[in-house]
């Protein structure tokens, strides 16, 4: 990078965190933050650890950049306080702070890259509803649940952004496509059958709404257009979840739970477009949790209810 664009800003520098990650990778480091105390934390901690050519500014995000109009970043990086003033959370982009609706117009005309963490309950629809010339959108989970959504923004950019699944702390490839490839997708329906395999998508795919056009992409088919469970005959390499081998399917009826239950005593219950949770579930049919049962309440394309009984693959 030029001299010129080799510097980093963080315009929300808060603890310091992201920022000691990020500021050792540019020439020059800007830490902009509206808390004085937090900024004289920065101003103390930076040295010892090792931080050199970084500034601290106490300003708001906005006035830093009204100040500094003439000078262009490489990098900016933003994450908006999610709580308003009575301390609740909020996720919509303009109830944070700073409101990076607002704010996006002067960001791209003084920065390479804009790269934003939101909230990962922020609808992605939404979002690009407010904010331009997004590049990215990158879905990040941890441990089964989705726990941010990273955006990157590049005024250079007029295209459809490509959205990016990552499952971390996982084997779970990364997946990526372009929205339009996920408009597109169409996947058919399946009947469950013993002997065949039952994929769950994990959080970071169903977040980015691209289980569609994962399943497309590995000839998989679904049991129903809202139950986000994908059926196969065969193994699949590399599918970005979790996947099971079908022991047996059944209605609730009583004696289909019975021949499909037996003696079970414990299981692992997942439920997916089914009218019940996973603990009134549980008591109805007298299973503890764990052992090497899964057992998936689901809704059939007839709309139908069912459970399916099966064993966790390698």
């Amino acid at each position: 990078l030029s001299e010129e664009r080799d510097r980093f800003v963080d315009l929300t520098g808060g603890y310091g965190i992201d920022f000691c990650d990020l500021a050792p990778l540019f020439s020059s480091a800007h830490y902009v933050e509206r808390s004085e105390e937090l900024c004289s934390i920065a101003r103390h901690n930076f040295p010892l650890l090792g931080l050199v050519n970084t500034q601290v500014h106490c300003q708001e995000a906005s006035a830093f950049l009204q100040d500094t109009a003439n000078v262009r970043y490489s990098l900016a990086y933003l994450d908006p306080a999610r709580r308003d003033e009575a301390g609740r959370k909020t996720v919509a982009i303009s109830d944070c702070t700073p409101d990076l609706s607002l704010l996006q117009h002067r960001l791209l005309q003084q920065t390479h890259i804009v790269l934003c963490k939101l909230s990962p309950m922020l609808d992605i629809t939404a979002a690009l509803s407010q904010l331009h010339h997004v590049r990215e959108i990158h879905s990040v989970a941890l441990r089964g649940e989705c726990k941010e959504l990273l955006l990157v923004m590049d005024g250079s950019f007029q295209e459809h952004p490509s959205l990016f699944a990552v499952n971390l702390e996982s084997l779970d490839p990364v997946v990526s496509f372009r929205m339009e490839e996920i408009a597109a997708a169409k996947v058919s329906l399946a009947l469950p059958s013993s002997g065949g395999y039952l994929y769950e998508p994990n959080a970071a795919v169903l977040k980015a709404g691209m289980q569609d056009v994962v399943a497309a992409s590995l000839g998989l088919r679904k049991l129903h257009p809202m139950s986000n469970l994908f059926l196969s005959p065969l193994p699949v390499e590399r599918f970005p979840g979790r996947s099971f081998r079908i022991d047996s399917c059944c209605g609730f009826g009583k004696r289909e739970l019975r021949k499909t239950l037996g003696s079970l005593q414990c299981a692992n219950i997942t439920v997916r477009n089914f009218p019940a949770s996973v603990a009134e579930l549980r008591r109805r049919l007298r299973l503890a949790d764990g052992g090497d049962v899964y057992l998936f309440a689901t809704t059939l394309q007839d709309d139908s209810h069912a459970l399916i009984r099966c064993s966790k693959t390698a």
